[in-house]
């Protein structure tokens, strides 16, 4: 009798426990959100008047836009320390839910720290081979890292709880570095080419040497060794850094890009774990990069100790990818323009157990990538990914009558302000037609994956 008894208690707990986990997946995921359209538009328009971003929430909806992406970045939301300045950006989520647009949230801790915390704690600047520093990311080797990101984004979530918006939200985007991706600092986050010139391998600020030093130590144990492998003659561990392109191709360099890689990777992976504990209801969209390294790329860093320009970005996609979707995340791919790379992706995650994976497709912020949005539609399509998000918005405007076109290739911004756009008629009437395909599409696919699940 009371071996029944106990019998039917664990199967009641056991039940209740998969109700809960039930119920759980269905207030997350709603399994599969039919919301297959997002816009995100340049920051000039999300800070600017909240009366012009109405206006053009009802062209998005006229033209079957449902999500918008915001940035909430660390850098403009606490611009002095403890001093927080949110009621703007909370006020944009607001409106756009009100007028029923869903949110995709990047919280923007690792790609925009304010300049006050650098002044606090200049050992996490990220610095390249040439001593240039970027404000737009931090060291993955600073010590504190972990212990700030997560103590912002956790702040973040609280203000977007307190304003009333969180039931707006249905993404939550890590961001890793610069523009929010899991590469080093690229030419555009640094001024450009004309400014920065061409990529840099980075990974030299202090931390980041004596990091190196101590991963070394770990797997070589004494000097000497380390020395004969790489065909140094460093004194001691504390004589070892990291050395400069072009010098020492080889066993040393592939241990330096293994060491770099991997110091990404630990933060990714702490990112992207930390965002779904701090946000268990939402779902975690994580970047992946408009273009990934090749085991090729990789050998030909190794052999001549400096390599192509996606090693030194280290855009490391299918581990990337891996590692999301093993924590649950989704996928947004970031250049989904290029089809090719679309295609090896996905391939990718077919051939690794990861078929159902889901990814959303951005295009690239370009002019070029994106005034053809049936194209960007018909990639999408073919290579089965889940939605378009169209970066930036303003591609598909134009300045209202008087006001010549601006140079949108060269960022040129002269006519482009709130309040002074209207609708491209051809690439706003094309972006509804492709936004139309991708729904019918999707409507298809993720309605019968909601009924299985």
């Amino acid at each position: 009798m009371k071996l029944k008894i106990l019998l039917i208690m664990a199967l009641a707990i056991v039940t209740s426990f998969a109700f809960a986990q039930d119920k759980d997946e269905a207030k997350k995921m709603e399994k599969f959100p039919p919301y297959y359209a997002c816009m995100t538009e340049p920051h000039a328009w999300f800070y600017g008047p909240l009366e012009e971003s109405k206006k053009r929430f009802a062209i998005y909806k006229e033209n079957g836009v449902d999500m918008i992406r915001v940035e909430l970045a660390w850098g403009v939301l606490e611009p002095e320390e403890g001093k927080w300045d949110v009621k703007h950006m909370m006020d944009y989520i607001k409106l756009a839910g009100e007028m029923d647009l869903k949110s995709k949230v990047i919280l923007g801790v690792a790609m925009d720290p304010p300049n006050w915390f650098f002044e606090k704690h200049p050992d996490a600047l990220q610095m390249d081979e040439v001593g240039n520093v970027s404000h737009f990311s931090m060291s993955y080797s600073f010590p504190e890292l972990n212990k700030v990101v997560d103590e912002k984004n956790k702040q973040i979530i609280s203000f977007l709880k307190e304003a009333g918006v969180w039931d707006y939200v249905i993404y939550l985007i890590p961001s890793f570095g610069p523009a929010g991706e899991p590469a080093y600092p690229h030419p555009w986050t640094m001024g450009g080419e004309e400014v920065y010139g061409a990529p840099k391998y980075w990974g030299y600020e202090p931390s980041a040497q004596k990091d190196f030093a101590k991963q070394m130590k770990t797997k070589y144990e004494d000097i000497s060794t380390a020395n004969k492998t790489w065909d140094t003659d460093f004194k001691t561990w504390e004589d070892v850094i990291i050395l400069k392109p072009g010098e020492k191709p080889g066993t040393y360099w592939n241990d330096y890009l293994l060491w770099y890689r991997d110091r990404k990777r630990d933060f990714v992976k702490f990112e992207i774990e930390n965002v779904m504990k701090n946000a268990p209801d939402k779902i975690s969209l994580v970047y992946v990069p408009g273009t990934g390294f090749s085991q090729a790329d990789w050998d030909d860093a190794v052999a001549t100790a400096q390599g192509p320009w996606v090693v030194k970005m280290m855009c490391d996609s299918m581990d990337l990818m891996t590692t999301a979707i093993k924590s649950g995340a989704w996928l947004q791919y970031t250049g989904c323009e290029n089809e090719p790379e679309v295609a090896r992706l996905r391939k990718y995650l077919d051939d690794n157990g990861m078929a159902d994976a889901v990814m959303w497709g951005e295009n690239a912020g370009y002019y070029v990538c994106a005034k053809h949005p049936i194209e960007l539609a018909n990639i999408i399509i073919r290579n089965r990914l889940y939605g378009l998000d169209y970066t930036h918005a303003h591609f598909a405007f134009m300045p209202k009558e008087g006001t010549k076109m601006p140079d949108l290739d060269n960022w040129d911004f002269t006519g482009m302000e709130p309040g002074n756009v209207e609708p491209n008629p051809t690439i706003m009437g094309d972006l509804k037609t492709a936004i139309g395909m991708i729904r019918e599409q999707n409507n298809k696919i993720f309605a019968s994956k909601n009924e299985t699940k």
